[in-house]
């Protein structure tokens, strides 16, 4: 019989300490790949209400559009800073800091991330949801990248994990956080009217490839595809006039739809040739084109051994690939039979000792323990001196695990290898003492030793310590809980 204490933490983040252990835990997890959950979270962790979970408030589910505007706003605003005071000036820096804290909602989509994974009913959803939107990887390097991206992990991620793959591809090459982290609002076909214009006044309006490039190599077939440098660049021709500048008023902008915004002007003309296949110009191409990527066997192949890399072990064996690549297959790449296939691999498997990332394992921390580690979504905007460093940002870039970091279009590793080192192990020693004494978990470390499944040995390591924060300490990064 499988035993749940370990399952519910290969797929998911472990069980609340108010939660009892599911009785079939392979249908409970299958349950939960069904239906976007409902987003949810705690008001305070310095209340007396601690830990009462409760709908995450719509006015913090900021759209495209009112990002944008804010976007618009903020650099409006900046502009005038700069001409009232000297830029780096203390002046200019409170200033700008009320400014940003008016106007910027990364610090909420944040949040929303962690409450997601902390406090919701769907854990085993979120899992798959880190999956994607490490695959579709945007980091922070750009500033209206960063207000833009908590909109993709939820609009074009999360709200398509109950679709095709197909579709989710075309939601994330098309969202505005993607085609500005990766300069394709830059990119104007040499022969569009744009760049004909531009040649005109003597300027250089040409093809950037960066999304190009990613969509073949990261994003769908991958190199065993074959494909080359000239389908690189048809495909980079295809995505020219795809996007614009989100943080400047573009008074050409066709529609108020502020996402999948096409400008025909700077579309280089003429048939392009991806992979074998033939597009016409305009703006479909780019939905065929990505249509018949997805349905490609690389990328079923290549999408398959990463899922069973991250949630089965480092090294998979080619039959559970297999196993997890027929059902992208018969089920043409939709998603819910997808993630039942590896969740059903997991249990086929066995716990494989697999080290946690930092990010799971911290989230897994608060989770099992009942810690309230993160601000309440009511403390983000109070001035609260003192105590400990609740912000995402703060605790996730000490993590070293941080989703909002400038980083490459590859994402964060999946193998165990690259989270072992000295400098990790401190960093998890660090967040393990500020859980323990700051966010004050609910039950003791032999009651989590006991919901989580662990050895004797566990029992035996945290019984040297002779305070709790050390017996937390020592259970948290022992090997027992970090690898699973």
């Amino acid at each position: 019989m499988l035993d749940s204490k370990w399952f519910v933490r290969k797929v998911g983040f472990g069980i609340r300490p108010e939660n009892d252990f599911p009785k079939d835990p392979v249908k409970w997890a299958h349950r939960q790949v069904e239906q976007v959950p409902t987003s949810v979270g705690i008001k305070s962790c310095r209340s007396e209400s601690r830990s009462l979970i409760v709908p995450w408030p719509t006015i913090f589910e900021w759209s495209l559009e009112d990002r944008i505007e804010r976007l618009i706003e903020y650099r409006s605003e900046t502009d005038a800073l700069e001409k009232k005071f000297a830029r780096g000036s203390q002046a200019y820096e409170q200033a700008d800091e009320r400014l940003e804290k008016r106007l910027s909602v990364q610090r909420f989509d944040e949040l929303h991330r962690a409450h997601q994974c902390v406090y919701g009913r769907s854990p085993v959803f979120e899992r798959f949801a880190h999956f994607w939107q490490n695959h579709f990887t945007v980091g922070g390097s750009k500033e209206t990248t960063d207000e833009l991206i908590g909109h993709l992990h939820q609009a074009a991620i999360k709200d398509k994990m109950t679709g095709s793959f197909s579709d989710m591809l075309y939601a994330v090459t098309t969202h505005p956080a993607m085609l500005t982290y990766l300069d394709n609002i830059y990119s104007i076909g040499p022969k569009s009217s744009k760049g004909r214009d531009l040649r005109r006044n003597g300027e250089i309006g040409d093809i950037n490839e960066n999304l190009a490039r990613e969509v073949l190599e990261l994003h769908t077939v991958s190199p065993a595809a074959g494909y080359t440098q000239e389908d690189i660049v048809g495909l980079a021709k295809i995505l020219t006039g795809w996007g614009y500048i989100a943080d400047k008023a573009s008074p050409d902008i066709p529609t108020n739809e502020k996402w999948k915004v096409f400008f025909p002007q700077r579309h280089e003309p003429g048939r392009k040739k991806i992979l074998g296949g033939t597009y016409a110009p305009g703006y479909g191409a780019l939905q065929n084109v990505l249509n018949n990527l997805a349905g490609h066997r690389s990328t079923a192949r290549f999408i398959c051994a990463k899922l069973a890399r991250c949630f089965v072990s480092d090294n998979p064996d080619p039959l559970v690939v297999d196993a997890i690549e027929s059902i992208w297959i018969t089920s043409k790449g939709y998603l819910p039979e997808v993630h039942k296939a590896v969740i059903e691999q997991v249990a086929k498997v066995g716990s494989a000792d697999k080290l946690l990332p930092p990010e799971p394992w911290l989230y897994q921390l608060c989770r099992i323990s009942g810690a309230d580690l993160f601000w309440g979504f009511d403390d983000l905007d109070q001035e609260l001196g003192g105590g400990y460093e609740r912000r995402p940002s703060r605790i996730l870039e000490e993590a070293g695990h941080w989703f909002w970091a400038d980083r490459q279009p590859d994402g964060f590793s999946d193998n165990s290898s690259d989270w072992i080192s000295a400098e990790h192990m401190d960093r998890r020693v660090r967040l393990s003492r500020l859980a323990s004494q700051g966010g004050k978990p609910e039950i003791g470390p032999e009651n989590i030793l006991t919901r989580c499944g662990l050895s004797a040995t566990v029992r035996d390591l945290i019984e040297q310590a002779d305070n709790p924060i050390d017996r937390y300490t020592l259970l948290f990064c022992s090997d027992e809980f970090m690898a699973v």
